[in-house]
């Protein structure tokens, strides 16, 4: 199947200055059909499970589903993530994941998401092209494989 030509933005449609999350979905209507249909069709064994953590280095938050976190917790205020298998998620709890730093944490996100970024700020990272990221803890390391064109680690961090 072909993906169906990108649409024209409405010039009429008002944008809501009100929210703080401002997408034009409505604008990338056929890229997101497309992706979906791409994600759908994967092979099932290159799908995330859900005890599996994924190190993405386009993420710019890392969220984490609470099962695999320690101290999770409410906070008073909320976030809203855009991009996790195309949801948009309002998320009020943190808690730690074991070995790391606190993440934010849903039960509905749909992968669980380590920030490169974040983890690149607190610990060394290798790159080994094609083959996979090793994230140098104090005490170990932790080697993020490549699994089709993810990154997911050898060993999950470890709860108390």
């Amino acid at each position: 199947n072909k993906c169906p030509e990108k649409k024209k933005p409405d010039e009429e449609t008002p944008i809501d200055t009100n929210d703080e999350i401002h997408t034009l979905n409505a604008t990338w209507e056929a890229a997101t059909f497309c992706t979906h249909q791409v994600n759908s069709a994967m092979d099932a064994n290159l799908k995330v499970q859900p005890n599996e953590i994924i190190i993405d280095n386009a993420a710019d938050i890392s969220i984490i589903q609470p099962h695999l976190l320690e101290n999770v917790q409410q906070r008073e205020r909320s976030v809203k993530i855009n991009g996790v298998g195309g949801l948009t998620l309002e998320v009020n709890q943190t808690g730690y994941l074991p070995n790391f730093f606190e993440v934010y944490s849903s039960d509905k996100t749909l992968a669980n998401v380590l920030s490169f970024s974040d983890v690149e700020d607190k610990y060394p990272i290798t790159y080994i092209p094609g083959e996979s990221f090793i994230v140098h803890l104090p005490d170990r390391d932790i080697e993020f494989k490549r699994r089709g064109k993810l990154r997911i680690p050898d060993t999950l961090p470890s709860k108390n």
